[in-house]
């Protein structure tokens, strides 16, 4: 029988040298693993395919890009008695994790633990007594949520407003997650089935994509993440598939390189704002263009450390 420690050491292996290969970008490194005649393999097949596709497609797919996961408080105002939870938890280096909280907690909390960065839901467009970028950083605040789907559904605010605020937010020297995605009503709008031949929807996410792009310098992208909300997903009942997934992050990558640069398409994380928990959190950090996840449900429950975890490359 295979040795589970033998395994480990490959494992191990395989990440350095992988690794490594990167400084020689004409030689392909190759890894050999000789199971001669055990007949155990089976058994550590499917963990050696999580271990390959979680090491291999994160390296060489996102190698300058960190795996980001942002929580969503939204209006829950139990935020606070769950800070103790996440600074005892266990988070890992390779993940950048951020905490966005309602406006009342989040300048508020100074108890968290200095690798969790705070966020605030929303940034104002002016003083009229909403919270400004400078009042948001002066409270200690380093992110700032724009473009919500809540807000755009429920406020009213156009892809004009979304790209201002964003603006706003990076002017005022705030990092910024821009959220865009489409409605069930957006997604069936010439009525096809979910994901089956209709692209009319890709107008829509487009056309959110380009009112942030047009507020931006090319200087701003290094603080701005895109966070694709699969609206029609979210208390639908209408499941997320895979390649669903990653067909989006996709589309949205190919945007940015057609309209911005190549450069900025290849560096700007795009995240996964849909139904996101502790079953499904490593198949999806490990779809192929996916950088980290805007979890909302999940963000005030001990799953949320668990999907900060599958993030990571240290997790095996």
């Amino acid at each position: 029988m295979m040795n589970n420690n033998v395994f480990k050491t490959f494992n191990s292996t395989l990440r350095r040298e992988i690794g490594r290969s990167f400084t020689s970008s004409t030689r392909k490194f190759f890894v050999g693993g000789n199971w001669k005649s055990n007949g155990s393999r089976n058994n550590v097949f499917e963990t050696f395919n999580s271990t390959l596709r979680r090491e291999i497609g994160r390296r060489f797919m996102s190698s300058t890009r960190k795996f980001f996961v942002a929580g969503n408080w939204k209006s829950d105002a139990s935020g606070s008695d769950f800070i103790n939870i996440l600074n005892e938890g266990t988070l890992c280096n390779d993940v950048e994790v951020v905490m966005c909280a309602p406006s009342s907690h989040a300048i508020n909390v100074d108890s968290i633990r200095s690798d969790i960065a705070l966020s605030s839901q929303d940034v104002s467009l002016d003083s009229s007594g909403d919270l400004s970028a400078a009042m948001l950083l002066a409270s200690g605040l380093q992110w700032c949520l724009t473009g919500h789907h809540e807000r755009r559904i429920s406020h009213g605010e156009t892809n004009e407003v979304v790209g201002t605020k964003t603006r706003l937010g990076l002017e005022g020297g705030l990092k910024v997650i821009a959220c865009v995605g489409e409605t069930l009503e957006q997604r069936m709008a010439i009525g096809e089935e979910v994901g089956e031949g209709s692209t009319k929807f890709l107008d829509i996410v487009f056309d959110q994509l380009g009112a942030v792009a047009s507020e931006l310098t090319p200087a701003c992208w290094d603080k701005t993440v895109i966070a694709y909300e699969p609206v029609w997903a979210i208390g639908t009942g209408v499941p997320v598939q895979l390649p669903q997934a990653q067909e989006m992050v996709g589309h949205i990558r190919g945007w940015i390189k057609d309209n911005v640069s190549s450069e900025v398409a290849d560096s700007v994380r795009i995240i996964y704002g849909g139904p996101i928990n502790a079953a499904n959190c490593v198949e999806l950090s490990e779809v192929e263009g996916v950088d980290g996840f805007l979890v909302s449900d999940a963000s005030l429950t001990t799953e949320f450390l668990e999907i900060a975890r599958a993030g990571s490359s240290a997790e095996a």
